[in-house]
């Protein structure tokens, strides 16, 4: 068997150098291994308080039902390692494989091509499983000091990262998840409900389909309590999903919220690529939304669409964006959807240079509204128009 050694990565992040050559290294098949279940061997090896588990190749697939990870752990999965949920077992409508819960210092990361699996088909199937949204691949609830990182998520019964907090508390405090593939999933390839200080960098959220709302990327609190903050989402495609790329379906947070997404490609997905929704209130402390140097691309039904921005809400602001629109059911840049308030939309500007490719409709952007009376308004910026032509036209916004 191959000698693995554990990264320097836990240890530089939360453990001391001079205590490095007193780590525990444990290889899972040390525990035993069956081929038909393997969920008390791999739990037992989770549990052994060693340093580092590793989940070696025992020749085959480790299957397993729910496992419960803890602190102070790197847990790797060794190259070619498949961890696949065991068939018939999930039968809750929330267990998930992998979960975490107020957890610290924790690494979960594979080496090469390492896969974590479920079997989505047989959660779809109404005469095998309760229908559920929750079964999820890997859940954090409340964890700090987190890495996740060359991994591959598929076929779960929910998402295939989850992260959420206990009962909206406590949010996840630091949480790095970088080249990783979540593709496949039940319901979204990510959710963050909770989180201060989440970085995601690197990976690719793709081919949701199953559950509401079927997106690449969900940031979507469940209480005002719960804290969305210091979020960077870099260098990541959102594709093929059946509902949206990106959902921001943001509540009325107690506190400001920041997301930063750059350098993101959002295509190929049935509905739109970038959705944001603030509930039908007017209570909210306001916030930041930052998205640079984006692209959103053949998306099935428009580039992007605003439901419920107001004008004294969060400000949203595109910078170095491209909107490529000709492939698109709707052709317009952008769509406001204030048909659940009765204050006027607006609260977005346009930095740097923004390309938008369209070759049908002139209007820029376009409203649906409830009350008589009600406008766009707090638009700024400009935006470059170009056609397959090549004929290309610069816009400048400034709404009232």
């Amino acid at each position: 068997m191959p000698l693995f050694k554990c990264s320097l990565l836990l240890t530089l992040l939360f453990f001391s150098l001079t205590s490095f050559a007193q780590k525990t290294t444990v290889y899972a098949s040390s525990f035993g291994y069956d081929p038909q279940d393997s969920t008390a061997v791999l739990q037992q090896a989770i549990d052994s308080m060693a340093d580092c588990v590793i989940i070696d190749d025992p020749g085959g697939i480790w299957y397993t039902g729910p496992l419960k990870l803890r602190s102070n752990l790197e847990l790797i999965i060794a190259d070619g390692v498949t961890v696949q949920a065991l068939r018939g077992a999930f039968k809750g409508t929330g267990e998930t494989m992998l979960s975490a819960r107020n957890v610290k210092n924790l690494v979960i990361r594979g080496l090469g091509k390492a896969v974590l699996k479920m079997n989505k088909a047989d959660y779809q199937n109404p005469e095998l499983y309760e229908p559920s949204e929750w079964r999820h691949l890997l859940a954090l609830y409340s964890a700090e000091n987190v890495i996740i990182r060359e991994l591959e998520f598929s076929s779960s019964g929910g998402d295939g990262i989850y992260l959420g907090s206990n009962s909206g508390l406590v949010p996840n405090r630091n949480i790095r998840i970088e080249n990783v593939i979540s593709c496949g999933n039940h319901r979204q390839g990510i959710s963050i409900i909770s989180g201060d200080g989440i970085t995601i960098l690197n990976s690719t959220f793709c081919c949701t389909k199953g559950a509401a709302p079927e997106c690449g990327l969900d940031i979507e609190p469940n209480y005002p309590e719960e804290q969305i903050s210091n979020i960077l989402i870099e260098n990541c495609d959102f594709k093929d999903n059946h509902h949206c790329g990106i959902l921001l379906h943001m509540q009325s947070f107690l506190k400001p919220s920041s997301v930063t997404i750059r350098n993101c490609r959002s295509y190929g997905n049935y509905n739109c690529g970038l959705s944001v929704y603030a509930p039908p209130t007017l209570r909210t402390a306001g916030g930041t939304i930052n998205i640079e140097n984006c692209r959103f691309e053949k998306n099935l039904d428009s580039a992007m669409i605003l439901n419920n921005q107001f004008s004294r809400g969060q400000k949203i602001t595109f910078r170095d964006c491209l909107f490529d629109n000709r492939s698109s059911r709707d052709h317009r840049l952008l769509i406001f959807n204030n048909s659940q308030l009765e204050v006027d939309a607006g609260g977005v500007s346009f930095a740097g240079k923004n390309l938008w490719y369209s070759d049908h409709r002139k209007e820029l952007f376009s409203q649906l509204v409830k009350a008589p009376g009600q406008k766009i308004t707090g638009v700024t910026g400009s935006v470059t128009v170009l056609n397959s032509q090549g004929e290309s036209r610069k816009l400048y916004i400034q709404s009232p």
